[in-house]
């Protein structure tokens, strides 16, 4: 049976990008159509591309993004408000050389902004991924388990408006966007003018959204024909214009 499917799979993967939507949208096919993240994404990425990336710490840790695409196929930015991340970002990255680096934080208007991290006592408490902790918010910080004050530290960032980058950088037509701002996901979203900005793919982070916060966005991207994948602590949004892979 799994031999019938590896081939079936095969098949379908060959088939055009509108033709694989069609029978993916029938309800026998949706439940037995997955679709392959990793290989779509790599797939809209392997050729000339453009790429936004909101939240972008140091480009590496616990996200295989730049690892899995080549540095000369993709332009765009990455956008970083910690300063001690942003140093070790454009390190990081300094392969890709059409990449915009973009200290700041997206945000509903241009105005200065406390943003929250651990500091190195904090950092110590919890595992490796607690340098991806940034927040406008203190009391976000303090939800993790043996956290206190003291072990929070803050800095002013430049909050600038969605639009502005897109705008700044001739950021138009999007083939990846990914979000990922620790519970302000959802906000950034609704700042997209999806009238005038064209998004092959997007992922954002949702495991700090409430309830009310996702229902909201979905109904917005669905409204916008895009079809969503929860995976794991994140959603994907695909939009029906590429062509998707399945497994």
């Amino acid at each position: 049976m799994k031999l019938v499917r590896r081939i079936g799979i095969s098949f379908v993967n060959k088939l055009p990008s509108s033709l694989k939507w069609s029978l993916h949208d029938l309800s026998f096919f949706k439940r037995r159509l997955r679709i392959d993240f990793a290989k779509t994404r790599n797939y809209l990425l392997s050729k000339k591309a453009t790429i936004l990336v909101i939240g972008a710490n140091d480009g590496l840790s616990f996200d295989d993004l730049f690892q899995s695409i080549d540095p000369t196929q993709v332009s765009g930015a990455v956008v970083e408000p910690s300063s001690k991340y942003f140093a070790i970002l454009q390190s990081n990255l300094k392969a890709f050389q059409n990449l915009k680096f973009v200290k700041a934080a997206i945000y509903k208007e241009s105005k200065m902004l406390k943003l929250y991290q651990l500091n190195e006592l904090g950092l110590k408490k919890i595992p490796a991924w607690g340098q991806g902790l940034g927040s406008f918010s203190k009391d976000h910080i303090l939800k993790f388990d043996g956290i206190e004050k003291d072990d929070i530290e803050f800095e002013y960032v430049d909050g600038i408006p969605f639009q502005t980058i897109i705008e700044k950088y001739s950021l138009n037509t999007l083939d990846y966007l990914q979000i990922d701002t620790e519970g302000f996901d959802a906000e950034i979203i609704k700042m997209i003018d999806f009238g005038h900005v064209s998004l092959r793919m997007i992922k954002f982070e949702i495991k700090n959204l409430e309830k009310h916060e996702m229902d909201s966005t979905k109904r917005l991207l669905r409204n916008n024909n895009y079809h969503l994948v929860k995976m794991n602590g994140d959603m994907v949004a695909y939009s029906k214009s590429i062509n998707p892979f399945f497994n």
